[in-house]
């Protein structure tokens, strides 16, 4: 026989109130759809981030598209974790994100015994995201979004050949470059999805560099947005406020005139050239197209021996 008694139940006396806050992808623009990410429970000594554990879902939403927006996911997460780093005191005013398309979400009251069994509790109810059983599918998001990169970092060779063009010219340039590209390597596989990556960073000028390829339309679309994030993080977190550089996408494609490529092929990359262009826009980084890499490397070379001291 079972003994039933007061005993055998939680007590009421170790139940706290918390804040809880959900952070939402807001991923089409004027939609009211919204998918959780993660919740945060904090009170005014304890807080919790709980992220969501199945973002591979989200192949099942965006198929080819889903690496890319893993990524920005993963990086807006990691920025507010370093945003909470000072812990529930300082946890006053919400940051901003780096990202559209990442926001709060409606704060409400909650109850629990920690902020951890709050945070995780709740978010095992609110998001597709999740899965409560388990927790190490955490593990698999960035593997893709860092797989997809490697990837596209293996077979778009642009940035060692602008290195190339640019050493050749004026040698003590090479050093604006990242050490994988003077080194002729490319980046481990095993990187971290949320690391900035930046390859030549001047005295005036900050670029990334990236190929829009004939038939690889959507792989190589992906790819330039990170590129583009990479250098957006880069100039908002790195550079010194009284002394921002400009920071740039170059974008190498195909001329119309190609006997590689056909009418539809040269209007599809055109479309996506239109598409990041407008992104780029959005976050104050300039874009600049290009077809051969002379064009790449002569514009490097104009702006960092243009006004402004050069320091290698």
């Amino acid at each position: 026989m079972i003994d039933l008694n007061s005993n055998a139940f939680p007590s009421a006396d170790n139940i706290k109130s918390y804040r809880l806050l959900p952070i939402v992808l807001h991923p089409i623009f004027d939609s009211p759809e919204r998918l959780v990410i993660a919740v945060l429970a904090y009170s005014g000594t304890e807080l919790h981030l709980t992220q969501a554990n199945a973002l591979t879902k989200l192949e099942c939403l965006y198929g080819e598209n889903a690496s890319a927006t893993i990524t920005v996911i993963e990086l807006a997460l990691t920025e507010l974790i370093s945003d909470l780093a000072a812990g529930a005191e300082g946890f006053v005013a919400r940051p901003e994100f780096l990202f559209s398309g990442i926001e709060f979400g409606k704060e409400v009251s909650a109850e629990g015994f920690s902020a951890k069994h709050v945070a995780d509790f709740h978010m095992s109810l609110l998001s597709s995201l999740h899965r409560h059983q388990l927790p190490e599918v955490s593990d698999r998001a960035p593997m893709v979004a860092a797989g997809s990169e490697a990837r596209q970092q293996r077979s778009d060779r642009l940035p060692f050949l602008v290195h190339e063009y640019v050493k050749n010219i004026r040698p003590e340039f090479t050093a604006y470059f990242s050490t994988e590209i003077q080194s002729n390597r490319v980046r481990r596989s095993k990187s971290v999805a949320s690391q900035v990556h930046i390859d030549f960073a001047g005295s005036n000028t900050v670029a990334n560099f990236g190929t829009l390829k004939v038939g690889q339309a959507t792989a190589s679309f992906d790819h330039l947005k990170r590129r583009l994030w990479d250098l957006k993080i880069h100039r908002d977190t790195k550079e010194p406020k009284k002394f921002v550089r400009n920071h740039e996408l170059y974008v190498q494609y195909p001329p119309k005139n190609s006997p590689q490529i056909s009418n539809d092929e040269f209007d599809q990359l055109s479309d996506a050239i239109g598409s990041i262009t407008e992104e780029a826009d959005v976050e104050e980084i300039r874009l600049r197209s290009f077809h051969t890499v002379e064009e790449i490397g002569g514009m490097l070379l104009k702006l960092e021996t243009g006004p402004g001291q050069l320091s290698i």
